[in-house]
């Protein structure tokens, strides 16, 4: 048997969720686990130089980021940006 769903399918616990998260208190429906939700922003392998070069001689790095960046600017309600793999190329 699958989860139960409302509101055009999404399952209840994410709901439920989500109504946390926006303040509302809604009660979790029986036999589900209250859970908190978070909305993290993840940015990896941004390989950035220390001058102006390129990655393999084409990717402006430093300018994608800048873009990515703006972009994620208009995202709300952040609870953590995380950075891993690769922020630098050299060094």
């Amino acid at each position: 048997m699958g989860a139960e769903t409302a509101n055009g399918g999404i399952p209840t616990h994410l709901l439920y969720a989500t109504k946390l998260r926006a303040g509302r208190g809604a009660s979790h429906p029986p036999g589900t686990v209250p859970v908190m939700a978070h909305r993290i922003l993840h940015l990896s392998d941004t390989h950035l130089f220390g001058d102006d070069a390129r990655h393999y001689g084409v990717t402006d790095t430093a300018a994608n980021l800048r873009a990515v960046l703006a972009r994620a600017s208009m995202l709300t309600d952040l609870d953590a940006v995380i950075v891993t793999g690769d922020c630098s190329e050299d060094g």
